[in-house]
């Protein structure tokens, strides 16, 4: 229980850090609902079938979702989950920020060319109180 609590509290730590608005913080906070964001549109992670089944996949495997990012580019439809390891020792290293924008550790899904999907890092940026993937 109390690991838990530490890691909804580390979560809404990253979120602030990241200048998520309050109302999904909030949303996260009381009923874990984790946002998909791009730069059109917010949508809850329980919205969509598929991406509900990797977040699923991802947690069973020992990680926490705590964002997604959704875009379209040249290598096709991806979302990128944030991340949270269940481990606290690796907790140091998941999000950092330089200039104008942070890097956070992920799991990119290619929805397109699933041989494309990995773990690594993703650039992130706020925008209009969400995040976007910047490369």
């Amino acid at each position: 229980m109390r690991s838990a609590i530490e890691h909804k509290k580390e979560i809404e730590r990253i979120l602030k850090y990241l200048c998520i608005k309050d109302q999904h913080i909030e949303s996260f906070k009381i009923a874990n609902n984790v946002k998909i964001f791009d730069k059109f549109l917010e949508v809850n992670v329980c919205d969509m079938s598929e991406v509900l089944e990797q977040k699923i996949k991802l947690e069973i495997n020992g990680n926490i979702v705590y964002a997604v990012t959704h875009e379209i580019t040249e290598q096709g439809e991806t979302y990128a989950f944030l991340l949270l390891p269940k481990n606290k020792k690796q907790w140091t290293t998941i999000v950092k920020k330089y200039r104008y924008f942070f890097i956070a550790y992920a799991y990119v899904w290619n929805v397109s060319k699933n041989e494309k999907s990995y773990y690594g890092e993703v650039a992130i940026k706020n925008f209009n109180g969400g995040i976007v993937r910047v490369a």
